[in-house]
């Protein structure tokens, strides 16, 4: 069987979550499904990891058709699966054309295609709705998503699947209670340093926490790097937050652990999410969260008790407020919340998401 995926050529599939999950779904087929031969399609001037992948860097989407038309007839007879991380445009033709030509096609939402649909031109979302008819399956990253899938596709033939996390972040190295210093909090944010990401309003909070009796309390680790990232690194030293903010860039998942290994939460104030795999990462390792009341992650920190929610959006003073809150939490109450934490971040897990494409027969 030939299992391939498809991830659209801009810049959030080069460092966002659906590289993630296309690299875990990846690993996961190469180790438990050894006769699913995996292959990725995706720009080349994204870090591949060893995967093995098409190149598509530089191309439009009728370029990608032609480019791709050989490989797509020599592997039809290879019970082949076709997993598009998107509803872009690009994407959406390449999963009708495979399917045409008799390849098994999954859609995948994690976010922004669906949430503004409303952009999008007439023609697109024509297309959507034929490839939605005609896929094999229809997968959205959280229960918003899928409401807003079923409104656009008048059907509710798409499921929530949750993503899930790469074997590496596992609560199994660490200890299960760390010492916890409310003078000394570590924080980590993972992901693309984008200002919808709330990246300029947390290092605005920073601010009122540097001028405030707290300006030796929190460190923040940033993870990764994206559009924002030269506003966020000037604004940092206009404010004279180097000791407080560490920019750490793109890292492998050994080292990003290593981080983690340091940290006592993981934190995205972010303006718009669906269900972040950097969080789910964190979860699992152990970190309990803080977090803006976006996506599945104010349903998360509700139902589980594993971290603690920011009040509003694109707020530095409720993101000052909320660490201050932090600050007042022992070592007991926040050694129960971090075990909370380890418990809901099971429920993440890749053997989840394979039962589900089994079941299906889709593998």
């Amino acid at each position: 069987m030939f299992y391939v995926q498809y991830l659209s050529s801009n810049i959030f599939s080069k460092i966002g979550g659906n590289i993630t999950l296309a690299r875990n779904i990846d690993y996961y087929l190469t180790h438990s499904f050894p006769y699913i031969k995996s292959l990725l399609i995706y720009p080349q001037d994204t870090v591949n990891d060893g995967i093995p992948f098409i190149d598509i860097f530089g191309l439009s989407s009728v370029s990608k058709l032609i480019y791709l038309l050989p490989f797509a007839v020599r592997n039809r007879k290879e019970d082949p699966l076709i997993h598009i991380q998107s509803f872009n445009i690009d994407g959406l033709l390449i999963g009708l054309f495979f399917k045409l030509i008799g390849w098994k096609l999954i859609l995948h939402s994690h976010g922004s295609d669906l949430e503004k649909w409303g952009k999008n031109s007439k023609i697109h979302k024509y297309i959507a709705k034929k490839v939605f008819v005609k896929a094999d399956a229809v997968f959205y990253a959280s229960n918003r998503l899928k409401k807003i899938g079923n409104k656009i596709f008048r059907s509710s033939k798409g499921e929530y699947i949750p993503n899930f996390v790469h074997p590496s972040f596992s609560s199994q190295i660490f200890n299960s209670k760390i010492v916890y210093n409310p003078r000394s909090i570590n924080l980590v944010f993972t992901g693309r340093i984008e200002i919808e990401k709330g990246i300029i309003d947390l290092i605005e909070a920073m601010k009122l926490i540097k001028d405030s009796l707290f300006k030796n309390v929190f460190k923040i680790h940033l993870i990764g790097t994206g559009t924002g990232l030269k506003r966020a690194d000037n604004l940092v030293k206009k404010y004279e937050l180097g000791t407080n903010i560490v920019f750490h860039g793109k890292m492998s998942q050994k080292m990003i652990i290593e981080i983690y290994k340091v940290s006592n939460f993981i934190i995205l104030p972010s303006h718009s999410e669906a269900l972040p795999i950097s969080i789910l990462e964190g979860m699992v390792s152990g970190l309990p969260i803080i977090s803006t009341k976006v996506g599945e992650l104010s349903k998360i920190v509700k139902e589980s008790g594993a971290g603690i929610l920011i009040n509003k959006i694109n707020s530095p003073s409720e993101i000052f407020k909320t660490l201050i809150n932090i600050q007042k939490i022992n070592t007991q109450q926040y050694n129960q919340m971090r075990t909370k934490t380890i418990m809901y971040g099971k429920k993440y897990s890749s053997e989840h998401f394979f039962n589900i494409l089994t079941h299906k027969k889709l593998i």
